[in-house]
């Protein structure tokens, strides 16, 4: 039986930790550094700072 991390479907090593919900689809994984969502392509606005 082959699991999902083997088969590259888990987190990898240096993937960005999750930081912001995506206002569109309200998926909670997206990456600090993602300008789109990968679930439904809409456009992600920086996060900020202070």
């Amino acid at each position: 039986m082959i699991s999902g991390a083997s088969m590259g479907l888990g987190l990898r090593l240096g993937d960005e930790k999750p930081v912001k919900t995506c206002p569109a689809c309200l998926q909670e994984d997206i990456p600090e550094g993602a300008s789109k969502c990968r679930y439904c392509g809409t456009e992600q606005l920086p996060v900020r700072v202070g």
